[in-house]
């Protein structure tokens, strides 16, 4: 009985490449590019197909294995996939959670007055920071202020 030439499994290989795609929309997103809002949904778009695809390519791979050669390069696949597209469907989720920068100030707005604790604990308000120093009140007050808002805790 002659040997049957195997297949490719090309459901597989197109999945890892939807997956990629999922997870390049989510960077791309970044570089402002035209239509921006549709960038989320398109990776939503393929990161939903690559799984489809992947189950179909895994259908094959361990169902179809006398047809479809690539059983074990299959489920390496599918784990790579699996972690692709499910971290596009994670960003996905959680940039929903992100709050709106509408309410933002806008460079050169002035913004209103605030109280905040520092690196040692002492609170700071906004207008302590234009204020004249407390050792040399002769001295002028600050005309400007560099704010830098460390994300975390102390």
């Amino acid at each position: 009985m002659p040997e049957v030439s195997k297949r490719s499994n090309s459901a597989a290989w197109l999945a890892l490449l939807l997956a990629v795609g999922a997870l390049a929309a989510n960077f791309a997103f970044f570089l402002n590019p035209p239509l921006q809002a549709a960038l989320p949904w398109l990776s939503l778009l393929l990161a939903i197909a690559a799984l489809i695809v992947l189950v179909i390519g895994l259908r094959r791979a361990v169902l179809q294995w006398q047809i479809y050669r690539g059983k074990v390069l299959s489920i390496f696949l599918a784990v790579l996939i699996l972690m692709f597209a499910g971290a596009s469907l994670f960003v996905f989720y959680h940039a929903r959670a992100l709050p709106n920068s509408t309410a933002a100030p806008q460079v050169g707005e002035q913004l209103p007055d605030f109280r905040l604790a520092d690196a040692s604990g002492q609170f700071v308000s906004l207008d302590n920071l234009f204020a004249s120093s407390p050792n040399d009140p002769s001295s002028p007050a600050p005309k400007a202020v560099l704010l830098i808002f460390y994300r975390g805790y102390w």
